[in-house]
């Protein structure tokens, strides 16, 4: 059975997806919760302690995804994390929305992400070079040009969740449709929203997950498979004849074609 704690940190993730962070109150997290503000203050005394609870969960459950890959960064296992990466980022997107707000008035998590941020690319570059080293990338020929390759494949996934949102933003709400205005919440509108967001919660409680092709973490259109497709198309240059048959049948087994949908 889920601790009150827990049930409190679920229905916070929830409401800052869906509202944003500086819109959520300790009032409505404790009414999502179904408990009472005197409860949910002897758990946390206010919402700043709440958001660094949810970073701290969130930072260890990166360092499990990003040492996944490190464990054997083969081309098959780095396309393989790729979508679950995604479907983290979209289970916390209020802070990947919001992270430099969220950095400007938190200097300790702020610090904590730039470090995060600087880990995640000292991986991708240590998979680089591993890849070159198993024959499948080209060594370098300009001092530095993998360094530079590693960061920008850090910002593209650290970003790839903002810049899908923003180029399909046209209404509706955080999780499909960034700039629709909240609206109040109406008894009728909080059970349906209590339907649509039975996934997520199941998702952070470990009772399920988003099939990585069945059901693109947060965009039909600019889902797991286009980042993943993206990713390639920065790499392939880089590739030796061995890479490039490697990363041929990767993409058959993955369904990574231009003509698979």
């Amino acid at each position: 059975m889920i601790s009150t704690k827990d049930k409190i940190l679920l229905a916070a993730v929830d409401l800052f997806n869906d509202k944003g962070f500086v819109n959520v109150t300790l009032r409505d997290i404790a009414a999502d919760s179904g408990i009472s503000p005197g409860n949910l203050a002897y758990h946390f005394r206010n919402k700043d302690v709440v958001l660094l609870e949810i970073y701290e969960r969130m930072d260890q459950e990166l360092a499990e995804r990003v040492s996944n890959i490190r464990r054997i960064p083969s081309f098959e296992n780095i396309d393989y994390e790729i979508t679950p990466f995604l479907e983290f980022q979209h289970k916390y997107r209020f802070f990947y929305l919001d992270a430099l707000e969220v950095c400007r008035a938190y200097p300790e998590i702020a610090l904590r992400h730039r470090e995060q941020g600087l880990q995640q690319i000292a991986a991708i570059r240590a998979v680089i070079q591993y890849s070159i080293e198993r024959g499948n990338m080209l060594p370098e020929r300009v001092s530095g040009t993998y360094d530079r390759l590693a960061h920008t494949v850090w910002m593209l996934y650290s970003f790839w969740l903002s810049q899908a949102l923003i180029l399909r933003a046209s209404g509706g709400d955080r999780s499909e449709k960034p700039f629709k205005k909240p609206q109040r919440r109406t008894q009728h509108s909080m059970l349906e929203r209590a339907s649509a967001k039975k996934t997520t919660r199941q998702m952070m409680e470990g009772e399920g997950s988003i099939a990585a092709e069945q059901q693109p973490a947060y965009s039909p259109n600019l889902g797991a498979r286009e980042a993943r497709r993206t990713l390639w198309t920065m790499v392939l240059p880089y590739l030796t004849a061995k890479g490039k048959n490697n990363f041929e049948t990767v993409a058959q087994m993955h369904g990574l074609s231009e003509g698979n949908t």
